[in-house]
């Protein structure tokens, strides 16, 4: 509990006060109550300002199940209102929350999982780009290759060519 001392040495004051805005000499004799309400909120603002909090992010059970549909599900359409559903959340919370939790949006993490599991497919099976492309969720292959492209640097083709072991 803050409590207001009337008497004050220097380095006392020069402790206390030094993020807070200046009081006047008449503030502090009781002259100006709101410019001393100001200097007390000035204080104590930085702990008390909401942009400065961290956003909170998922609960670890409810990060467990998205994880887990999105992994489930790559193949299909992945909206953000069945993944907020999932966690019990409205949208837009659910958004904020999974951006705090894995540093990425919904989207920016679908497309770097459905990435992943076509170079895996790659690697794997010797189907066409043009299937491996429908069965991660892609819509075509141009779609792939543009993704593709994005998170990793070559295209599919390029990168199949230079990891396959033959």
């Amino acid at each position: 509990m803050n409590y207001i001392r009337t008497e004050v040495t220097v380095t006392d004051h020069d402790l206390a006060f030094a993020d807070a805005a200046p009081i006047s000499r008449d503030a502090a004799a009781g002259g100006s109550v709101a410019q001393l309400f100001t200097a007390i909120a000035a204080i104590e603002a930085p702990s008390a300002d909401p942009r400065r909090r961290r956003p909170s992010g998922l609960a670890p059970w409810q990060a467990l199940r998205v994880r887990a549909y999105v992994e489930a599900a790559l193949g299909d359409d992945i909206p953000v209102s069945r993944l907020a559903e999932i966690a019990r959340l409205s949208s837009s919370h659910f958004a904020r929350a999974f951006r705090a939790s894995f540093g990425v949006t919904p989207a920016a993490y679908v497309m770097a999982r459905r990435v992943e599991r076509a170079k895996h497919m790659m690697l794997g099976t010797s189907g066409s780009l043009s299937q491996i492309s429908l069965d991660c969720g892609f819509t075509d292959q141009s779609h792939l290759s543009r993704a593709f492209r994005r998170q990793v640097g070559l295209p599919p083709g390029q990168w199949r060519r230079w990891h396959r072991v033959a």
